[in-house]
């Protein structure tokens, strides 16, 4: 078993993609609702392999599982992992906490039944873009979302949130811009409260041990534009300190040459560093756990 694993997990850059036993559209809660859907893409032959769960971005109110992931149904199965990519409920018609809760009962769902899919329960990741950066932080800081579903954040071997929004959503929700603070009050509304409530800046004082996290930033905004939000990269430097101090390990990855779409378009681009920068911290931990 933990030889198929090995050669699953060397399969990056081996010039050899695997088998994909792609498993569309599975409903993670008995809800009914269209959203509450995910997609499994597991490499054939997989046997409690690492299992990377991915959620989309597009301002809390967009978006899709399926056109999100942007390579990583080759690039993660290629490395050993099974990827997960979950829809949530989007807003204005839902509000915060309801997409946070969809995370997490995503991430339930996959750690009661991915072992029929070759994957392991004990080794788990999140991972999102934008919007689905803040579900992947709030999910690796905050103990509230998964102890619903018998977890803790260190149940998470990482989270990787990529150019992630939300950190301090009281600071975007009173931009400048019409545009930034029209989109976060869309999705949080306009009680004060509530953004601190959403903030895993704030959200991390609850954690008696949140997840590592790797961080990544852009340096550039939409299609290349200057950034709306400046304080992106101080705010993740802010974060990945609280998330030290709190006893796990937290690192910043800066690009400045990437915009906020190519901070995830990028990881499903074999080639690129930054693909192989999050595969390679992925990787390390899913072997060091399964030396235990």
């Amino acid at each position: 078993m933990h030889a198929v694993l090995l050669a699953l997990l060397a399969g990056l850059g081996s010039g050899v993609a695997p088998e994909v036993r792609t498993t569309l559209d599975v409903p993670y809660t008995d809800s009914g609702h269209p959203r509450h859907r995910l997609d499994v893409y597991a490499p054939v032959g997989a046997d409690r392999a690492p299992v990377v769960v991915f959620f989309h971005g597009g301002g809390w109110r967009t978006g899709d599982k399926r056109q999100a992931i942007q390579g990583k149904e080759r690039v993660l199965p290629a490395a050993g992992f099974v990827l997960v990519s979950a829809n949530y409920r989007l807003a204005p018609e839902h509000r915060y906490p309801a997409f946070v809760e969809d995370a997490t009962a995503a991430v339930g769902w996959v750690h009661r039944n991915i072992g029929r899919y070759g994957g392991d329960p004990k080794r788990l990741f999140v991972m999102g873009h934008s919007a689905g950066a803040h579900l992947a932080a709030c999910l690796g800081a905050d103990p509230r979302w998964l102890g619903k579903h018998g977890l803790k954040p260190a149940d998470l071997l990482g989270a990787v949130p990529l150019d992630g929004g939300g950190m301090r959503v009281s600071e975007a929700a009173q931009a400048r811009s019409p545009i930034l603070a029209g989109i976060y009050r869309q999705a949080f509304g306009d009680d004060p409260s509530v953004w601190d409530d959403a903030s895993p800046l704030i959200q991390v004082r609850r954690a008696e041990r949140p997840s590592d996290f790797l961080l990544v930033v852009a340096g550039r905004g939409l299609m290349g534009l200057p950034r709306a939000d400046r304080r992106s990269r101080e705010q993740a430097e802010e974060f990945a300190a609280a998330i030290r101090a709190k006893g796990a390990r937290a690192e910043v990855s800066f690009w400045p040459d990437l915009d906020h779409g190519g901070a995830n378009a990028m990881v499903g681009n074999p080639d690129h560093p930054l693909s192989k920068k999050v595969v390679a911290w992925m990787r390390e931990r899913a072997q060091s756990a399964m030396r235990r």
